[in-house]
C-alpha cells in the first residue's frame, strides 16, 4: 500500500487597516500591549514594512481549521482592543500603495528536501491556482501589486517546512474565498505529491500560454479565461477535489458570473466581525456577496 505523505497549509494574509477618516492605520498603533518585536512574530501583527496587518494562523493538514483560525485570531484581537474593531479592514491585490500578498505554505517533509521537487509542484499551482486567482482579483489592483514586483506565477520561497508560493494577493476578503484557496490548494499539492505527478503538472495545451500572460506586463485576462474549462475539469478529477467541491467551487461561481472575490459588505461583516446589530441576514447567501468585475 502506497504511503500517503502528510500535507499542512499555512498562509499568512495580510490586509490594511484604514480609519473611518480615510487614514492609513499602522499595525503597531493599536495592537495595545505588543512590542515591535512581537509584532512581527505573534498571531496578528504587521509585515516588513510596517503598514500592513499580517494574520498567522496555525497551519494544520485540514484548511478549513486555517480558514477557522483566521476567524478565531481577527474575533480575539477585535474583542480585546476596541480600536481595531473600529476601523475598516481592506484585503485584495493592493491597497493605499501597499501590494497585499496572500502566501500560502505547503508543508511536507519530503518537499522540503528536494529543489527540483519544489519547483514541479510550484509548476502545478501556477497552472491550476495562479489563473483562477487572477480572474476574480480586481485587476487594477492586480496590475499594480505586480507592477511592484510581487506576484509572479512562478514566485515562491523555500522554507523549512517546505514551500511558500507568494503568486496569491489577499484572498482574506471573505471566508468563502479563503476556504477556495486553500482547500485548492491542499487539494493541487495533494495530487502532485500523493497521486501522480504527471497529472498534477501543465499540460501542452496550458503551459504554452500561461507563463507570459501571468506576467502582469503581458496579461490577457480574456485568453486566461479561454482556457479556464480545461484547467477546471483537470482539478475535478483530482483526488480530493470531491472532498472539498463545496468551497472550490466558489472561485468557479465567481468566474462564471464575472464576480471579483470582493463580496458587497465590507470584509469585517464577511467574517462575522461585527456588531450584531449592524449584520444583515441578506448579506449571508454566497449569491448575492458579490460585486461585478465591471
Amino acid at each position: 500500500m502506497k504511503t500517503i505523505k502528510k500535507i499542512t497549509i499555512g498562509a499568512d494574509p495580510e490586509f490594511i487597516i484604514i480609519s473611518k477618516r480615510r487614514s492609513l492605520i499602522r499595525p503597531g498603533s493599536i495592537c495595545a500591549g505588543q512590542t515591535t518585536t512581537s509584532l512581527y512574530v505573534n498571531e496578528l501583527g504587521c509585515d516588513g514594512c510596517g503598514t500592513t496587518a499580517e494574520i498567522r494562523p496555525e497551519p494544520s493538514e485540514d484548511p478549513l481549521i486555517v480558514v477557522a483560525n483566521i476567524h478565531d485570531i481577527l474575533q480575539r484581537r477585535a474583542n480585546t482592543d476596541s480600536a481595531f474593531l473600529e476601523h475598516n479592514w481592506h484585503a485584495g491585490s493592493y491597497v493605499r500603495s501597499s501590494p497585499l500578498g496572500g502566501h500560502v505554505h505547503i508543508g511536507c517533509d519530503s518537499l522540503a528536501r528536494d529543489r527540483s521537487f519544489q519547483r514541479r509542484l510550484v509548476a502545478a499551482l501556477k497552472v491550476h491556482l495562479a489563473p483562477l486567482l487572477l480572474l476574480v482579483e480586481n485587476k487594477t489592483q492586480a496590475i499594480k501589486r505586480r507592477d511592484c514586483g510581487y506576484g509572479l506565477a512562478t514566485d515562491y520561497r523555500v522554507q523549512v517546512y517546505g514551500i511558500e508560493y507568494r503568486f496569491p494577493s489577499s484572498w482574506v476578503t471573505s471566508p468563502y474565498v479563503a476556504a477556495a484557496v486553500l482547500t485548492l490548494s491542499k487539494v493541487i499539492a495533494h495530487e502532485f505529491i500523493n497521486v501522480s505527478r504527471s497529472s498534477a503538472l501543465p499540460s501542452y495545451e496550458t503551459t504554452r500560454f500561461l507563463p507570459n500572460v501571468m506576467y502582469i506586463d503581458h496579461i490577457n485576462t480574456e485568453t486566461i479565461r479561454r482556457y479556464i474549462d480545461p484547467v477546471w475539469e483537470a482539478i475535478t478529477k483530482f483526488e480530493l477535489y470531491p472532498e472539498y467541491s463545496r468551497y472550490i467551487d466558489v472561485l468557479k461561481f465567481l468566474i462564471d458570473n464575472n464576480l471579483t472575490w470582493f463580496p458587497k459588505c465590507s470584509m469585517k461583516e464577511a467574517w462575522g466581525i461585527v456588531d450584531a446589530s449592524t449584520a444583515h441576514d441578506t448579506r449571508v447567501p454566497v449569491d448575492s456577496l458579490w460585486s461585478s468585475l465591471e
